[in-house]
């Protein structure tokens, strides 16, 4: 299965639980290492901002992307990586209201 092949796959499962879930297109202007996916979770009276970092099974972040998600993470969001939709099904479980 090829990565963009499981983003879409998760974008998809995303916005059917009515999450609002954009996939980032890195570019010489933006910051490296940003995670792939940005999602806002349903949870009253807020959302719960979420980043996903999509990586193909047996693979894993680089040294950068690891700081960027830790870095999320201080900040207050839930950010993690993932490599299967699975994760990303019972995360979004735990987090729904």
């Amino acid at each position: 299965m090829k990565e963009t092949t499981l983003t879409a796959k998760i974008l998809e499962y995303l916005r059917s639980r009515g999450c609002y879930a954009v996939k980032w297109h890195g570019s010489v202007y933006g910051s490296g290492g940003m995670p792939d996916i940005f999602v806002l979770v349903q949870h009253k009276p807020y959302a719960i901002p979420v980043h996903i970092e999509v990586k193909l099974p047996g693979n894993t972040p680089t040294p950068r992307q690891h700081k960027v998600l830790r870095d999320l993470q201080k900040a207050g969001a839930v950010a993690v990586w993932v490599d299967n939709l699975h994760t990303v099904e019972m995360l979004i479980d735990s987090l729904k209201e």
